[in-house]
């Protein structure tokens, strides 16, 4: 069990979902098999509030019982654009949310409301873990310094880094992570003023992939669930709302030639939709 705010997460959700015994390594929800067991057919007795009430106070648990009480980063839940990605750095993901930040504002004014690699969790266990655990993409969706809709995406060009439940699965974990972070604002020294999308009232959570990732999988069941579950976890008097989709890139998007062409990125980001499930 790795160390970190999130110990024992994948844990919970193995069990939960009932995938436990699927592979050899953990978290066990991630392989293929895990996957194709869960596709179509909805999971019986299960109820994603009781997952994200679960995790969620696991998190808790977590943060009390902490080795070192050191204070979470600053950085955490900012909104800014990080453009300076290392040179050496072969990831197509990290290359193709560098490129969306970057695009020009004169071309699409919309640039400058992406941002990439959001911290979410840097501090909250001790000073050394956590700070891999970021957001890939928050699109604030009604204009630069307004906050009140945002999109937390987790971004995928293909499926040699996961599966549509894993991804799903990835910013969920960030979502519970967003609400802990709301409901401890005191306890965990944060100002709203520098943190802004902590005072966000709508948080759309999605997984944005082209369409080829999501071919031969029906998960409309799941997303269905998820969003059902996060209703029923977050209370109508905590005075914002979160949901969740599957999204996808138009078919025709190629990330190896959108890196290239801000043009071609602009395009797909203007034609992104739900999935169409068909399976």
């Amino acid at each position: 069990m790795q160390p970190g705010i999130l110990k024992g997460v994948d844990e919970i959700i193995d069990q939960l979902l009932g995938v436990a015994s699927v592979g050899t390594t953990s978290p066990h929800y991630g392989h293929k098999t895990a996957c194709d067991q869960l596709h179509r057919v909805p999971l019986k007795n299960f109820a994603a509030a009781d997952l994200m009430k679960k995790m969620y106070v696991q998190i808790k648990n977590n943060w009390e019982e902490r080795p070192r009480e050191v204070p979470p980063s600053e950085k955490n839940w900012r909104f800014q654009q990080n453009k300076n990605i290392d040179k050496d750095n072969e990831s197509l993901e990290v290359q193709l949310q560098r490129a969306i930040v970057c695009l020009d504002p004169n071309m699409w004014p919309d640039a400058v409301n992406w941002a990439n690699h959001v911290p979410t969790a840097s501090g909250l266990w001790d000073h050394k873990c956590d700070k891999h655990r970021a957001i890939d993409l928050v699109h604030v969706c009604l204009g630069q310094n307004t906050y009140d809709i945002v999109e937390f995406i987790e971004l995928k060009v293909d499926r040699a880094s996961g599966h549509p439940v894993y991804a799903a699965l990835e910013v969920l974990r960030y979502g519970v992570l967003y609400v802990f972070s709301r409901r401890h604002l005191e306890d965990l020294n944060y100002d709203v003023t520098k943190q802004p999308l902590l005072q966000a009232k709508t948080i759309h959570l999605v997984v944005l992939a082209p369409c080829q990732y999501y071919e031969g999988y029906q998960f409309e069941w799941f997303e269905k669930e998820i969003t059902k579950g996060l209703k029923e976890f977050i209370q109508e008097s905590e005075g914002y709302t979160m949901d969740f989709q599957f999204q996808a890139f138009p078919r025709e998007f190629s990330a190896e030639k959108g890196i290239r062409d801000g043009y071609i990125i602009k395009e797909a980001l203007l034609e992104v939709a739900p999935v169409a499930w068909t399976v």
